[in-house]
């Protein structure tokens, strides 16, 4: 966990996988009820400056610098969001989706706008 990052009530961070953990980059804001989760396909890496909007979950999926996440959102395993990019609340980020820098993603499924 990097320098002045925080994590909220209520948030669960589940790095119990042996090859695989979760890194958040400093100044990184994991809201309440979020959870974080690794699994067999790989790391949850939260870059710098990130923002995870309340009762966010992710599975092994790395979110680059300065990305917000909404509320509610859902990143499935081996999604990449660029750096800037926003996730909308409530959207569900799809499996294997590259997100490039600077983007709005939204829906359920997600789709770059």
């Amino acid at each position: 966990m990097g320098p002045e990052a925080s994590i909220w009530f209520g948030a669960v961070l589940r790095g119990d996988h042996p090859e695989h953990g979760i890194r958040i980059g400093a100044r990184t804001s994991v809201q309440d009820n979020c959870v974080l989760h690794v699994s067999d396909s790989g790391p949850t890496i939260l870059g710098e400056d990130v923002t995870v909007g309340h009762g966010a979950a992710f599975e092994s999926c790395e979110v680059r610098r300065g990305a917000l996440i909404g509320m509610n959102a859902i990143l499935l395993h081996g999604v990449v969001i660029g750096e800037e990019s926003l996730v909308a609340a409530l959207s569900v980020v799809p499996a294997g989706m590259v997100v490039p820098p600077r983007r709005l993603v939204a829906g359920a499924p997600a789709t770059v706008r």
